[in-house]
């Protein structure tokens, strides 16, 4: 073939390895077909990214496109095209020319052309990578049910606002509501160091690195507009991958960059795999697609030069039909660099025009149907593409070799603390197992029957939410806000549940202060990944278990059922045990608890930093009619010259109630290490929050302290006023119930507006 042919019809066809119709000649496909390549035009692969810890955003589109198209070259059976023909008679070279030593084949030199066999397009309608499990387990990306604005993998998406810290005094962004309760083994959160792989843990540069699981979805819709094989489908291809890798264990404690780099490196090897794997679903996609062409050129001896991609390899005795020519069929007879030689060999050969779109069929003696193709300038149809396949893809389980941590793990422990660690791990590796295999996050059907103890007797573990209300109303904060004035459980609570939506760390729905008040969804929605939300939703991790790991979140609800037992509690979790969230996960628990019907939801924490995600959240809830009831924060701060999040959005939005705490003398909590904001512009009210008694997991119980319970205390006051006034249903409406029924305390004029306290009435 002549160079100037081949650069000419490069214009037209480009390959894989750069558009270089030269290079591509240089590497020999894998294999070649039975009847030769089929040409594809393939869109771009829309850019789909996922943010990692480190606040980095990895865009995967790229990747996916070169390897898709390295892929289509290499197999031997397909042909690229960057852009579709110039549908038009080729007015070029139409003389045959004999080459010196390659016998009595004729070869002919001509522009050759091409018509695609089919447009290929590919969304990507999940692709998620989580690490770790249970209260490890940490969820990126996006699917059918984690994705909104904040993670939605257009480069277009909100990036995470609360990505991880450096090494810092505080370690995440909201304050001490999630510290370890102390340093010993035994007070560890929830066993969680015991995690993956916990028998070939090791200690690197002074912390644990240890072999922790991952899993890795990548979900397609593949769809095939081929108008001359009347084909407008798609196929729904998930690709699944799974393993081991090395993860930084004690990298939460100090956020060092570590944690980071690793993550990242098996995310990007994870997704390599699957990307690769997806390629033979595509593959067997468009297979069976008809070979496809034009008719370039007729020489005067009758031979048809046909346009069917450059380097097709189309074998002598391919037959194709002419669409729009009914009865009329030509047969190859010589293979071309730049297309085929064919002849026609049924019908009027006055129909072989230049120009005209020829068709592979099986045999003569197939009847040609001839219906009109549709413009191939666009390949795409209007009408809806149905689903033709669905495939799911389980790659091997492959263990993920180490990254390259050095000059990136800054040192959390000193080594003489590394190594008393790991003696002190070692003699209480079984009871860290018990404690570890102890938190189990399956929901228990049943609660226990109820275990009658003496009135007082506070050690007593109380079996139901009943014995819980009774513990709860000898507390001094109770007869503090008026709860021992009124019934146990308003009588009218039974025909409309209130439904509170407790955004937090979780809670421990298993736990008797809160197991029989948890909300049931009554309409679940099981996912991609088979998750079913029977009873909320963990954000942070990405599935269907909002089990506590912590404790706050426990903590909060059990106070909500404390003042309001006839409560619904939704569980809906955004932080990890240590504090870590993100701004998909908090906006979406606001979506989720609107939709579902919480007319009440309880953010029980704060943080200096604006995010646009929580503003987004209360905007919707607002919408929604739904009231947010919001702790001012445990700083000590004046929120009009420190604001807090979501606190000082109630200067913005009138379905935000700011929540301070309280001691049992309605003065500001002044409490080492928690000292309760105030404002008189942005503070709704006060209620208790010093040394309250809240339930904690595995049926545990403390004393805790912090402007969060003060907010859960509140929200058990509006839950009861709702159930009173079934008719107020609108965020407008409760706070005024809330405001009317509070308690007027002039030395809290200074820190609340109006010096408002909460009271319980019915």
């Amino acid at each position: 073939m002549r160079t100037g042919a081949l650069v000419a019809a490069a214009v037209a066809l480009s390959l894989v390895t750069g558009g270089s119709a030269q290079a591509a000649a240089k590497k020999k496909p894998a294999s070649s077909p039975k009847d030769g390549k089929r040409v594809l035009l393939v869109a771009p692969v829309p850019d789909v990214s996922i943010e990692m810890p480190d606040s980095k955003v990895y865009n995967f589109g790229p990747d996916f496109e070169a390897t898709l198209w390295k892929k289509l070259h290499d197999s031997g059976k397909f042909l690229v095209a960057t852009e579709l023909p110039v549908m038009a008679a080729k007015s070029a070279m139409t003389s045959a020319l004999m080459a010196p030593g390659w016998g009595e084949q004729p070869h002919y030199d001509w522009h050759g052309t091409h018509v695609p066999a089919a447009r290929l397009s590919i969304a990507v309608d999940a692709m998620t990578f989580s690490t770790g499990s249970r209260g490890e387990r940490m969820f990126y990306g996006f699917d059918d049910r984690l994705t909104n604005e904040f993670n939605d993998g257009k480069n277009g998406a909100v990036k995470n606002e609360f990505p991880l810290k450096k090494i810092s005094i505080e370690p995440n962004y909201f304050g001490r509501l999630f510290d370890e309760k102390g340093d010993m083994v035994s007070n560890t959160h929830t066993g969680l160091d015991i995690g993956d792989g916990f028998g070939i843990n090791v200690f690197f540069v002074w912390l644990a690195l240890k072999y922790a699981v991952y899993k890795a979805t990548l979900s397609l819709r593949i769809k095939v507009d081929a108008p001359l094989a009347l084909r407008h489908d798609y196929t729904l291809v998930q690709v699944k991958g799974s393993g081991f890798y090395f993860d930084l264990a004690g990298a939460y404690k100090g956020y060092s960059a570590g944690i980071s780099v690793a993550r990242r490196d098996a995310m990007l090897q994870a997704f390599k795999k699957a990307i690769a794997g997806a390629y033979g679903a595509l593959e067997r996609s468009v297979l069976d697609l008809p070979l496809t062409g034009m008719i370039d050129s007729v020489l005067p001896d009758g031979t048809l030069l046909l346009g069917t991609g450059l380097n097709s390899g189309i074998k002598p005795g391919v037959l194709y039909e002419i669409v729009g020519a009914p009865g009329l069929a030509i047969r190859v007879t010589a293979t071309q660099e730049n297309g085929a030689a064919a002849a026609v060999v049924r019908g009027d050969k006055s129909l072989a025009r230049p120009g005209r779109i020829i068709r592979q069929i099986a045999s003569l003696d197939t009847v040609p149907a001839a219906p009109v193709a549709q413009p191939l300038v666009s390949m795409a149809s209007t009408a809806a593409a149905v689903v033709s396949a669905n495939e799911s893809i389980d790659l091997d389980w492959k263990n993920l070799p180490k990254s390259d941590l050095s000059g990136v793990a800054t040192p959390d422990l000193s080594l003489g603390a590394a190594i008393l660690k790991s003696i002190v791990e070692g003699f209480t590796l079984f009871y860290r197992i018990w404690r570890y295999a102890k938190y189990d996050q399956t929901y228990q059907k049943s609660a226990d029957g109820a275990q009658a103890y003496a009135p007082g007797e506070e050690a007593a573990p109380p079996d139901t939410i009943r014995d819980w209300v009774r513990s709860a109303r000898r507390e001094a904060w109770a007869k503090q806000i008026g709860l021992t004035n009124v019934p146990e459980e308003p009588g009218h609570a039974a025909s409309r549940p209130p439904v509170v939506a407790v955004i937090d760390s979780g809670v421990d729905y298993n736990h008797s202060a809160i197991h029989g008040a948890l909300w049931l969804n009554p309409n679940p929605y099981k996912d991609a990944r088979g998750n079913l939300d029977r009873y909320g939703w963990d954000f942070i991790s990405g599935d269907s278990k909002p089990f506590d790991d912590s404790y706050h979140g426990t903590q909060v609800a059990s106070l909500v059922t404390a003042v309001m037992p006839g409560a619904h509690i939704m569980p809906l979790k955004v932080f990890n045990p240590w504090g870590i969230t993100n701004s998909a996960s908090i906006y979406g628990a606001f979506v989720y608890a609107a939709d579902h019907g919480a007319k009440i939801i309880l953010c029980g924490w704060a943080t200096q930093k604006y995010s646009r995600a929580i503003e987004t959240g209360v905007a919707y809830a607002r919408q929604r009619g739904a009231v947010v009831i919001a702790a001012a924060g445990d700083r000590g701060d004046d929120l009009g010259s420190s604001p807090a999040y979501p606190a000082v959005l109630s200067l913005k939005y009138d379905n935000v109630v700011t929540v301070t705490g309280v001691d049992e003398n309605d003065r500001l909590v002044q409490e080492y290490g928690w000292y309760a904001n105030y404002s008189p512009e942005s503070v709704t009210l006060a209620a208790p929050g010093r040394k309250l008694r809240v339930a904690e997991p595995r049926d545990g119980r403390a004393r805790a302290t912090s402007t969060g319970l003060a907010a859960a205390i509140t929200s058990g006051a509006l839950a009861r006023m709702l159930a009173a006034n079934p008719s107020c249903t609108d965020y407008q409406c409760l706070i005024a119930l809330l405001k009317s029924s509070a308690q007027t305390v002039p030395a809290l004029a200074g820190a609340v507006k109006g010096g408002l306290r909460v009271v319980v009435r019915d």
